[in-house]
Order: structure tokens, then sequence, then C-alpha cells
């Protein structure tokens, strides 16, 4: 039993395949691309959230094909879905957010369209283009991941690198460093062969008290200074 991750499939939708320039020859042979791909990646007892925008068509056509998709299916509403009780029909649960806990109890909101509040983690979709990690946002759209889910591994490894595992509270902490004060400490770390809790490679630059708080507020400092938050 493993988790997966994706949206946007937008089955029975023609014109999906131009906009996005994606590999199939017709509606149908996107239908059964998509539906292969899911099934060699999915077993049925995992349990796969698929963050919005399913299909683009008749319900009546497409119907089969969701629900021969293997897995127990959390469905997060999107923009081009239908109405909660259609989708409801095809889906094991339909939500308009959901909150989800990382394995390490991180919490992380799963919204089909992306927010810009850097606050807390996202996973969402609605985005055809792009990178698919951007700071504390994972896009799930199939267009980014070959047509397949991703995995839950992905996720925690994704987030990780962004490191974004930091509390709300750390990251968005005032201390009193600026950006050109904690760029000076690393440059003049880098050029000396002294240790960073050396107060004496930085005298000239920064005053023992500033050096003190880089030393203490280090990691969260990087953070900031990394993604330009600082």
């Amino acid at each position: 039993m493993a988790d997966w991750f994706t949206s946007d499939h937008h089955f029975g939708h023609k014109n999906i395949i131009k906009y996005c320039n994606r590999p199939f020859d017709s509606v149908i042979d996107m239908n059964i691309g998509l539906m292969s791909l899911w099934n060699e990646t999915i077993s049925p007892e995992d349990t796969v959230y698929v963050i919005g925008d399913v299909f683009l068509c008749k319900t009546d056509l497409i119907g089969g094909v969701i629900r021969k998709l293997n897995g127990y299916k959390i469905l997060i509403m999107g923009n081009h879905d239908k109405s909660p009780n259609v989708m409801k029909t095809m889906f094991d649960e339909v939500h308009y957010k959901y909150n989800y806990n990382l394995p390490d109890g991180t919490p992380v909101v799963l919204q089909h369209h992306p927010n810009e509040d850097r606050d807390y983690l996202q996973i969402h979709g609605h985005v055809h283009a792009g990178e698919p990690v951007q700071r504390n946002r994972i896009n799930v759209c199939v267009d980014l991941h070959d047509y397949r889910p991703v995995s839950l591994q992905y996720i925690e490894q994704a987030f990780a690198a962004q490191k974004f595992i930091i509390s709300k509270e750390k990251l968005m902490s005032e201390i009193n460093i600026t950006v050109e004060q904690f760029k000076t400490f690393l440059e003049v770390q880098e050029e000396g062969e002294f240790n960073m809790l050396d107060y004496r490679g930085v005298e000239f630059f920064l005053t023992r008290d500033q050096h003190k708080e880089i030393i203490k507020n280090y990691e969260i400092l990087k953070v900031k200074y990394e993604y330009h938050i600082l």
C-alpha cells in the first residue's frame, strides 16, 4: 500500500494534445495511454490523490475509464471537474481541499490551484508547464511527470531538497541581519581557513553581536538567503 499524487489528466479532451504537445495521436489513444500508465504505476491497494481536472468531455463517455483506474481514488476538485455528486460516482472520496500529513507529521495542503502564500507546503496541479518544484509547492500535473502519478517518496525528497521542512515560526522569524551582512559572512568564511565560530575572520565586517546572531540562526538564514526572503 502506497500513496500517490497526480492531476490534470484531461481525459477526453482533444485540444489538450495540441495545447500541451502530448505524445498521442488521438483522444482515444490518449485515454488508453493515460489509463495504461496509471495502472502500470498504481496497484489496487494504493491510494491516489487526484488533484483536479480529471476529464473534459461528457461523463457517460469517460466514466467507465475512470472506474477502471487502480487504487482508492481521492479527488480534490479542479476547475474543469463536474459537480461533486457526479464525481462521487467515479471516486471514493471527493474534496475541494485536502489536508495531508507527510510520514513525519509535516502538514501539506492539497489544492488544485497553486497559492503564492509561502507559509505552508502545497501539492497542486492546474499548471501544465514549468518546473514541478517551486519553493514550498510541488506541481503533480501529468504533463510534468511523464504522464504518471508521482510517489510519496518523490514528494518527501522534493520538499526536503527545497529546505522548507522548517516550521513557519522559524522561517518567518525576524532576525536582525541584512542580506549584505550574511553574504559577507559567507564570502569571508569561504576565503579563510578558520572555523565559522571564530570571530577573528569577520571582525572587520561584522560586530561581535552580529556574528553571534548569524551563528545562532545560521540554518534559517541560509534558507532565507537562498530563496530571497531574507
